[in-house]
């Protein structure tokens, strides 16, 4: 099933999340992912750049172009910061 979507890395998380990185280095998250619609409803660009994202149990953590590990601030949205 397609659910939509160009990503060159992608992987779903213990909480059931998915999420992806582009070949412009954007990085995605699928919303609405739930028992009732487990490939959730849409794509939501995430601030920032990197080359693949890895989300975990203890936070979702990314490496970029440099090779600088960042993880990700969900609380408020604001993207990824260096760790």
């Amino acid at each position: 099933m397609n659910i939509g979507g160009r990503l060159n890395q992608i992987e779903s998380g213990p909480n059931g999340v998915t999420w992806g990185v582009n070949r412009a280095s954007k990085i995605f998250y699928r919303a609405g992912v739930n028992r009732r619609r487990p490939i959730g409803s849409h794509w939501v660009l995430i601030k920032g750049r990197l080359k693949s994202v890895s989300p975990g149990c203890t936070g979702i953590y990314g490496v970029n172009k440099k090779g600088q590990v960042w993880l990700y601030s969900g609380k408020d949205h604001t993207g990824f910061y260096l760790k």
